[in-house]
């Protein structure tokens, strides 16, 4: 069987998390007039976004994943809660990995789809 990317850095970690090649954009609610994060991975439990934007522990999150390889685009409406914060690569942009609060096991199965459709590791 051939390696995947797929993985569960911390053993608490419940779900398997999937890499997203497509960085899909990430909007505050229903605002869409320039992203404030793009996803990084996503699992059925969580995602891993980064920002130019610093997140604090806690903070909840009200989110838009936008999936514009569809027509027309589909939007997810996700609440999610701030787990970890850090630095990134790059100093000028943090990584962010947050746990859903409020997303329907559909729409986070969905959006699981359309990441490991476009993986090459899947």
């Amino acid at each position: 069987m051939a390696a995947s990317p797929a993985y569960r850095a911390h053993p608490e970690r419940l779900e398997t998390r999937y890499p997203s090649e497509l960085y899909l954009p990430v909007f505050p609610r229903s605002v869409r007039d320039r992203p404030v994060a793009h996803l990084v991975d996503a699992s059925l439990g969580g995602l891993r976004l980064l920002s130019s934007s610093r997140a604090s522990i806690g903070q909840r999150l009200e989110l838009d994943v936008m999936v514009s390889t569809s027509t027309p685009a589909l939007v997810y409406p996700i609440t999610a809660g701030v787990r970890w914060c850090m630095p990134a690569t790059n100093p000028s942009l943090f990584e962010i990995g947050a746990q859903y609060l409020a997303v329907s096991p559909a729409d986070a199965a969905s959006l699981l789809a359309h990441i490991r459709s476009y993986s090459c590791w899947t």
